[in-house]
């Protein structure tokens, strides 16, 4: 992590980052309204992605895993460009 000056303050900056996934056994998927209005098709489609967890995992693992890394660290980015890495020391301990 680099870190910048805002006045007095100094703040974390992320520096670049990748994202790799793997699992282990089997993968079991746990989702709600996959399609809106529709329980019934959403409930199917879940049951299709649990049936046949490792074709999902291997043609969707990594683009969901990237998506959802990529909205984790936009939040993060945002929290260090925000509070002063003095403040965030202090309220985790």
């Amino acid at each position: 992590m680099c870190r910048w000056w805002y006045g007095n303050s100094r703040y974390l900056q992320l520096q670049r980052h990748s994202t790799t996934h793997r699992y282990s056994g089997q993968v079991v998927y746990h989702m709600t309204n996959l399609v809106q209005n529709s329980p019934f098709i959403s409930n199917l489609v879940l049951k299709f992605m649990n049936k046949h967890w490792r074709l999902v995992a291997e043609k969707f693992g990594d683009p969901v895993v990237a998506v959802g890394a990529r909205i984790v660290m936009k939040n993060i980015e945002q929290l260090f460009n925000t509070v002063p890495m003095l403040e965030l020391i202090r309220l985790t301990f």
